[in-house]
């Protein structure tokens, strides 16, 4: 089925959100000239890096109608089309704790680049949880949701604030056109394949870590941490969660997916 969609969809995909599966998912419904992913991974059929996307010819990057990848909100102003964003929220908690064991149990620590040296760090180091969260900073343990959807996504370690989620909540207002929840892909996938005239089949997930403990198994107190760290992330998912029980209660009453 054809795609009826005359905009680019352009789908945000913030790392450990389930993204991996719906790119799968999704990739069938579109030419190779239609699609095109933004990785730091060139193995990745049609990837190609940000910095580089940038570069292509004005005609190039206007026969888009499918963009993914890990970048953050403003690709639309380098596409000379109209265009609309697409994002998976994901507990933020739960991204945070699925983001470091990624790096501690699946990343190939022969490889080169940087997932590879941070899980040779964390195993020559036996960097915990909690170290890799608070004593080295990383960025990708503090509130990527609110700084991938507002556009600033290298803001400094314990920078984050409620600007950047009041400006997330706008974006998301005024360019997007879908919100999927990571814990309800498969309805999520099917809603989206609706509104976008294809089927989106989410039978099988990828990239899942089986290894990884059970939240119920790891340290409260470290889970409160991260949390606390990751509080605007927390604000903007629960508000989101809102809008789609309300909308539920409303039915016809919003554009949102979930209405």
């Amino acid at each position: 089925m054809t795609p009826r969609h005359d905009w680019t969809l352009i789908f945000i995909h913030i790392p450990k959100t389930a993204g991996t599966s719906l790119r799968q998912a999704m990739a069938s419904a579109y030419k190779p000239s239609e699609r095109l992913y933004l990785y730091d991974a060139p193995q990745l059929e049609g990837a190609m890096l940000r910095s580089d996307f940038v570069r292509l010819p004005v005609e190039r990057r206007a026969e888009l109608r499918f963009v993914m990848g890990h970048f953050a909100f403003g690709l639309h102003r380098e596409i000379p089309r109209e265009s609309r964003y697409v994002v998976v929220l994901r507990d933020p908690v739960e991204r945070v704790v699925s983001h470091y064991y990624h790096y501690r149990q699946v990343v190939d620590p022969g490889k080169t680049g940087r997932p590879a040296r941070e899980r040779r760090l964390i195993e020559s180091q036996n960097v915990t949880l909690e170290e890799w969260a608070f004593d080295l900073q990383r960025l990708e343990a503090d509130n990527q949701l609110v700084r991938h959807i507002c556009g600033r996504p290298e803001v400094p370690y314990g920078s984050c604030s409620e600007e950047m989620l009041d400006l997330a909540l706008q974006n998301i207002d005024e360019h997007f056109e879908f919100v999927m929840f990571a814990d309800s892909m498969a309805e999520g996938a099917m809603a989206l394949g609706g509104k976008l005239g294809y089927v989106i089949s989410m039978e099988k997930r990828a990239n899942v870590n089986e290894q990884r403990p059970g939240m119920d198994h790891l340290d409260r107190r470290v889970l409160d941490r991260i949390r606390e760290l990751n509080r605007f992330d927390v604000a903007l998912y629960e508000r989101m969660q809102q809008r789609r029980l309300t909308a539920a209660g409303q039915r016809g009453s919003r554009r949102w997916p979930w209405s």
